[in-house]
């Protein structure tokens, strides 16, 4: 578990996968955080239309980065959804934040799409956090793999409080109220595909956690 944390909360490289040069779009909002907020390690963004997306390099696709990163933003359309899971486990992605909506939420059809997701990165040993998530972010590491407006409304702060809610509107409330008055949030996790905050594609769930980048923080 601590090197899947890692890989979503301190990893040595991130891909984003339906890359916008737009900061404002879903594709685009990830990469100007992780700039902004001094993310190190390296970016990767994927869109087969561009060669540079906010000063990265792009990539067609995954297989032309050359490397396997250990994070993807997966920011495309639910009907593209699937075939990038499939993608990103084959090529040994740790993890993956799914940022498109139409799955479970919307009924059996949807249900059965999302278990699609669920079958195709547990082929690969990938986990994944989504779909319809928000993300999650790191402000320790920069490690924003995330489209919430809210970090560019209220600034946001390295510190000891971590947020961890399976609703994004239900997480910028207490992200807010900490932030007014001066506490400082370290890390943001939303999922959405169980009620647990892990997602694992082998089913098993988990309510403990640390942080990886301040050990000891729940």
């Amino acid at each position: 578990m601590t090197e899947i944390l890692n890989a979503l909360f301190a990893p040595a490289s991130v891909a984003v996968i339906g890359a916008s040069d737009n900061p404002n779009k879903v594709g685009g909002r990830p990469i100007h955080y992780m700039r902004q907020f001094g993310y190190a390690g390296e970016v990767f963004p994927v869109n087969p239309g561009r060669t540079t997306i906010q000063g990265y390099r792009a990539y067609p696709t995954l297989q032309d980065i050359g490397r396997i990163p250990d994070a993807a933003v997966i920011a495309v359309s639910g009907d593209a959804t699937l075939e990038q899971v499939r993608i990103c486990a084959d090529a040994g992605v740790k993890a993956a934040v799914i940022m498109a909506s139409g799955f479970a939420e919307t009924g059996e059809a949807g249900r059965q799409r999302q278990q699609q997701l669920v079958d195709a990165a547990k082929a690969g040993g990938m986990r994944l956090v989504g779909p319809n998530a928000q993300g999650t972010a790191n402000f320790a590491s920069g490690a924003v793999l995330n489209f919430s407006t809210m970090f560019m409304e209220v600034a946001p702060q390295d510190g000891p409080i971590a947020i961890i809610s399976q609703s994004g509107a239900a997480s910028v409330m207490p992200y807010a109220l900490l932030r007014e008055p001066g506490w400082a949030c370290v890390t943001w996790w939303q999922p959405v595909m169980t009620p647990t905050w892990t997602l694992c594609a082998d089913g098993r769930g988990s309510r403990r956690s640390g942080n990886p980048a301040h050990p000891g923080v729940p």
